[in-house]
């Protein structure tokens, strides 16, 4: 951190999480281990380090009690969860809104990271295809299922940040707004439950960890200054994760503008943990250990 000029990093758990755990009382368990853990190593030096909590999601009133307690009890600003729960997304089932609902009401933000892809069986092992596409894909639709059935209209305090730059959600803007309203397929009745479907994915807030100019640039161009955050996926990468800190760094100072860096680098993600914003320091989004 030190050698890069990182002040804070956020830490959480790595995927897969403990929602593909099927046991609620198990991964209750568990997830109130991680979460006392993350809170004691983070307070040791609480200048350095915050935690994101983790939430058995196998069960939406698990998770809302833990939510719960993490953020009572513990402090916690903010939750990590999975793209999906057991390959299923968080729209297709009851309950899953209420989590989202407790979370909003507690004043936590989500950040959703990939994990196992609902589409791995058929994406295949060859070619390393799973977690060069398919995981950040996983997260494109994970947050479009959120979006277009209503539940950030539902819940418009709800804060939710998207890893890997929320996979192709950038790059296809234009192909959402041609075709979003064009529902012919298969004979069913399709729709949205949003007039505006691109419209709610720019409510999103995008982590910027995509490693590529081009791409921040088109991030921000999508969402604006104000919903991107610099992100890393440290220790993951080559080099035992540091060069993911410089390559992300290297970027951004090349694709976002002087008086939006510290947006990016600091002060959007200290404004979601409840920091002063106007603290001219790097942040890194760290969000595995």
């Amino acid at each position: 951190m030190d050698a890069y000029g990182i002040e804070m990093q956020v830490i959480s758990v790595s995927p897969p999480n403990v929602d593909v755990i099927p046991d609620e009382e198990s991964a209750s368990k568990l997830a109130k281990a991680i979460n006392d853990g993350l809170v004691e190593a983070a307070s040791k030096y609480p200048d350095r380090f915050m935690a994101l909590a983790t939430l058995p999601m196998c069960s939406p009133g698990a998770a809302i009690d833990e939510a719960k307690r993490a953020s009572r009890d513990l402090g916690i600003k903010g939750a990590l969860i999975s793209s999906n729960a057991n390959k299923t997304f968080y729209d297709q089932q009851k309950g899953y809104e209420d989590v989202f609902r407790t979370l909003q009401d507690l004043g936590m933000f989500v950040f959703i990271h990939p994990t196992e892809p609902a589409a791995w069986d058929r994406v295949g092992e060859d070619y390393n295809l799973n977690l060069i596409y398919a995981w950040p894909f996983d997260t494109t639709l994970s947050a479009a299922r959120l979006a277009f059935s209503g539940l950030l209209r539902r819940l418009p305090k709800l804060r939710v940040v998207l890893a890997h730059g929320g996979g192709m959600i950038p790059f296809y803007a234009g192909r959402l707004s041609m075709l979003g309203h064009d529902m012919r397929g298969r004979g069913k009745e399709r729709g949205f439950a949003v007039r505006d479907p691109l419209g709610e994915l720019k409510r999103y807030y995008y982590d910027a960890a995509v490693f590529s100019a081009n791409s921040v640039r088109l991030l921000v161009d999508f969402a604006g200054a104000d919903h991107v955050i610099f992100g890393t996926d440290y220790p993951f990468g080559p080099e035992g994760g540091n060069a993911c800190y410089g390559e992300e760094l290297r970027v951004i100072e090349e694709a976002v503008d002087v008086q939006d860096r510290d947006k990016v680098l600091w002060s959007n993600a200290a404004v979601l943990l409840g920091l002063s914003s106007r603290r001219p320091a790097s942040f890194s989004a760290t969000y595995r250990t």
